[in-house]
């Protein structure tokens, strides 16, 4: 399987800090939806021209990426510096090839921001005026875009340049979704196990919505064989989140990202959150109806389809 994108969802933190939440925006007649970009390009540029002269070693290496650099998509778990340590390692002999990408800086965003903000709020009906800073920066080509909290009237979301331009598309459609619901919803900033598989399941959706004709296995930044195995495991999938969907915060919402589950694959979430927001949709529930529920229905949604998952398999004859 490919590397998989990282998302780590709605109380994501930068390796270096955190966002906390604040009151969200209130309604405005004619809202306005407004993206600033923040590059951190010029940072890393300068760590790797010191990183990459010769004889440096990789502590030395390590050393320099912490003080002149230092942003990684981690979650606030306590292996963090060592998760980004061993992605830094794995991408190193990457990053020369992507190097005259690398030195555009945002200016290699492709589609504009800008633009793909307005389709996504005009899809979930954002009545919101809508403020959302990205930051560009440079990940280690595992497609980890990600979406951290709400702070002063503004969501945060990053993105990374090393990625293609239909990639570019993909993620920004899916992290810029996270960002309209927090604001749009009620009670996004905070995170259970329920919430992050309601949210993520949301977000693959829009994308699709907005990517169309792309294979199924794109709108969840997985290879195809991972995406069959989670169509023919996810009774198994279910099964095992089931008794976790009430669990909180990022480690135990973490741990059904990274973790290879008893179903035999990771990213159970993602796993999860697309066959539910499809079997919700089908029930007549547009994404635009899901993007503005609170996260205590979302949970509570989640736990009603879950249990009907269960008793529909259940009632399902035995394989002869």
């Amino acid at each position: 399987m490919r590397s998989s994108r990282a998302v780590y969802l709605l109380s994501a933190f930068l390796l270096l800090g955190a966002y906390a939440p604040k009151r969200a925006a209130q309604s405005v007649e004619h809202p306005v939806w407004a993206v600033t970009v923040e590059d951190l390009s010029p940072k890393f540029v300068d760590f790797y021209d010191a990183a990459a002269r010769p004889g440096v070693t990789p502590d030395q290496r390590w050393e320099l990426w912490k003080s002149k650099y230092g942003f990684a998509a981690v979650p606030p778990i306590p292996t963090r510096d060592k998760i980004a340590r061993e992605q830094l390692e794995d991408a190193w002999p990457k990053y020369a090839a992507a190097m005259p990408r690398l030195r555009r800086g945002a200016s290699a965003l492709a589609p504009e921001p800008q633009l793909r903000l307005n389709s996504v709020a005009t899809l979930l009906g954002a009545r919101l005026s809508l403020r959302i800073r990205l930051i560009a920066f440079v990940g280690n080509f595992h497609r980890n875009a990600f979406a951290t909290g709400f702070q002063n009237g503004v969501s945060t979301i990053a993105i990374p340049l090393e990625d293609s331009d239909e990639e570019h598309a993909i993620e920004m459609t899916h992290e810029f979704t996270h960002a309209v619901q927090r604001q749009t919803g009620k009670g996004w900033d905070q995170q259970s196990v329920a919430s992050a598989i309601f949210s993520e399941g949301l977000a693959m959706h829009v994308v699709e919505k907005l990517n169309p004709g792309l294979p199924a296995n794109e709108y969840l930044a997985s290879s195809p064989e991972w995406f069959k195995s989670c169509q023919t495991r996810l009774p198994q999938v279910l099964s095992e989140l089931k008794p976790h969907l009430a669990d909180q915060g990022a480690s135990a919402v973490a741990d059904f990202i990274y973790r290879t589950g008893s179903a035999g694959i990771d990213r159970e979430i993602y796993c999860a959150g697309w066959a539910i927001i499809a079997d919700l949709q089908k029930d007549g529930f547009s994404l635009r109806r899901l993007g503005t529920m609170s996260r205590v229905d979302a949970e509570k949604r989640i736990e009603r389809e879950f249990s009907k998952h269960v008793r529909a398999e259940r009632r399902r004859p035995p394989e002869r």
